[in-house]
């Protein structure tokens, strides 16, 4: 796990889908010479949440062990994104207890599967990203990771572009927000450690 730290604007919209639209979107982001596939990976995410609604998420996989923290609400399409690698599954089981500590909301944890693929669109690499969230949602996203936030309303309208040629509609931040609240109000938890 030889990743460097990153500091980027993640500008992305989303779509929720059920199982039918998600084996149709896998068979064709597959099939489609267009999309290249370059990560497929099962996540297992621990969130902790500020009074701001910031959050820190910390992540573990075959591929990933992270520390990732998101500025702002999920319903928005413009986030300042941080992520640091973490040494080893001990580091990260540390930081969860760290986490715990601190004056942060502990919520529902996910696991999920994700194949992201790379899409060049109008000159620009875009990430489309399939996602399976057990107990909780299939998901498509797509998006771009800026610089600057001022890059977000000329790359959401690419986006957009992408979801009506795939043929799926954006989900509204706020219905995406609502479904959210309902999972994080589950019973079925992700138990930490692993």
């Amino acid at each position: 796990m030889d990743k460097k730290p990153e500091i980027f604007y993640e500008i992305e919209l989303k779509a929720l889908l059920d199982e039918q639209e998600y084996q149709r979107i896998d068979q064709l982001l597959a099939g489609d010479k267009r999309f290249k596939l370059f990560n497929t990976e099962t996540i297992k995410t621990s969130f902790f949440k500020d009074r701001e609604k910031n959050d820190v998420r910390l992540r573990i996989s075959d591929k990933t062990c992270e520390f990732v923290y998101k500025k702002g609400l999920v319903k928005e399409y413009c986030r300042l994104e941080i992520k640091i690698p973490l040494q080893n599954k001990e580091t990260l089981e540390h930081f969860i207890e760290v986490m715990r500590l601190l004056p942060l909301h502990p919520e529902r944890g996910t696991l999920k599967h994700k194949k992201e693929y790379y899409y060049k669109y109008n000159g620009f690499d875009y990430i489309v990203c399939l996602q399976h969230l057990e107990n909780f949602a299939y998901i498509l996203e797509v998006e771009f990771l800026a610089q600057t936030p001022a890059e977000s309303e000329f790359h959401i309208k690419n986006i957009h572009e992408i979801f009506e040629d795939l043929k799926v509609e954006v989900i509204n931040g706020e219905k995406f927000m609502e479904r959210l609240y309902h999972y994080i109000a589950g019973e079925n938890t992700i138990n930490w450690p692993l």
